[in-house]
């Protein structure tokens, strides 16, 4: 087999890292005794840059090319991270959708409108006035209709025909919709080896 690049990624079918490889697990490394992987690698994948950078980490990740593809929002830089294993979709992401409501009445009484049987008196409404009798007593019908409520007694009503209501309480339940889980955004994976080149030959630039 031909010299690797140094820095060069490879995947193997084994799970151990080859002489002069290192598994691509993110660990740190000193420059001073790495100085020719560190003049390829820099700080892309971490370190500080005075005694330590890092090795890429590819556990549990795929690897994409830097750039920007046609049509794609992110412009990838070597050694940036993004993505994620699962997802819950917050309010904002859901589509439009619609959630049955049901009510359920509690308490339901009705009401009626009482007119007294006497004659009218006053044109004016005045707090607690019934409705009452057209007078018949040769003054202008249209003159007078309310009475005053201390003027009748419990006998002189009868029920106004055709008028009815009712009022009521009850509550409204709203059923849920979905469960708050995140779900996963894995692609099929298999999983194999990813190691990084120490020693070879050092890339010339095309």
């Amino acid at each position: 087999m031909a010299d690797p690049f140094i820095g060069e990624v490879r995947l193997f079918g084994f799970y151990f890292n080859p002489r002069g490889w290192y598994r691509c697990e993110g660990a740190l490394l000193p420059i001073a005794t790495n100085s020719i992987l560190f003049s390829l690698l820099g700080t892309a994948y971490g370190g500080d840059g005075r005694t330590t950078f890092a090795l890429p980490d590819l556990r549990g990740r795929s690897a994409i090319s830097q750039g920007r593809h046609p049509g794609s929002l992110f412009d990838w830089r070597m050694g940036q991270i993004g993505g994620a294993e699962e997802h819950t979709l917050s309010l904002r992401e859901l589509t439009a959708h619609n959630h049955t409501a049901t009510f359920t009445p509690t308490s339901v009484s009705s009401f009626e409108v009482e007119v007294s049987t006497s004659e009218a008196t006053s044109d004016i409404p005045a707090e607690g006035s019934y409705l009452a009798a057209t007078p018949r007593n040769g003054r202008d019908p249209g003159q007078f209709m309310y009475i005053p409520n201390t003027s009748v007694s419990s006998q002189d009503f009868v029920s106004l025909g055709g008028v009815s209501g009712g009022a009521g309480h009850g509550s409204v339940t709203v059923e849920g919709n979905g469960g708050s889980e995140p779900f996963s955004l894995l692609q099929p994976v298999q999983v194999l080896n990813y190691c990084i080149a120490d020693i070879g030959t050092y890339p010339p630039r095309g």
